[in-house]
């Protein structure tokens, strides 16, 4: 299933990059914002690369899908990659059981547009299990979405405090 996403921010690309980093330093300011917990974190000159990880929110998970998997398939770690020069974000999820069954990755593009900028999320989401793999992968797309949805307000809020703080 291919999930695609675009959102707008009404803030120059140059403040939204800020804010995509600054957020997590500033959590007390923003809504809901936790601070990421990484298991590993290098950085350079071109790239910052990120593991973490994360789990899935079993609780609007039908019984019946919860039987037929192991519990660690709801277990990822995170890789990402972000591309300081292109600002790209590529990023997979690798689940604790069963990783042949199950592909989550995807790539994020932060760029410039007129007086505002954007971002363009692609999301590969395929499940390999009888029966049930359509289901999963919607449920994954849907909680993809949510997600993806506060990390754009997680975003937009920090770069108002950040041009708030500019005035």
């Amino acid at each position: 299933m291919k999930v695609n996403m675009k959102q707008k921010f009404d803030y120059s690309l140059d403040v939204i990059l800020r804010a995509r980093e600054e957020r997590f330093s500033h959590s007390d300011k923003i809504e809901g914002m936790r601070k990421p917990k990484f298991i590993e974190r290098e950085e350079n000159n071109e790239s910052i690369v990120t593991k973490r990880e994360f789990d899935i929110a079993l609780d609007k998970t039908p019984a019946s899908i919860k039987k037929m998997l192991a519990p660690d398939m709801f277990r990822f770690v995170e890789t990402a990659v972000w591309d300081k020069n292109s600002n790209t974000h590529k990023w997979e999820m690798v689940p604790g059981a069963q990783k042949d069954r199950l592909v989550w990755k995807g790539i994020t593009k932060y760029y410039q547009s007129g007086d505002i900028s954007e971002r363009s999320i692609e999301c590969d989401i395929r499940v390999r299990v009888p029966i049930i793999g359509d289901a999963i992968e919607r449920m994954i797309a849907e909680g993809f979405k949510k997600s993806q949805q506060k990390d754009f307000q997680s975003i937009s809020a920090m770069a108002k405090i950040i041009m708030s703080e500019e005035s």
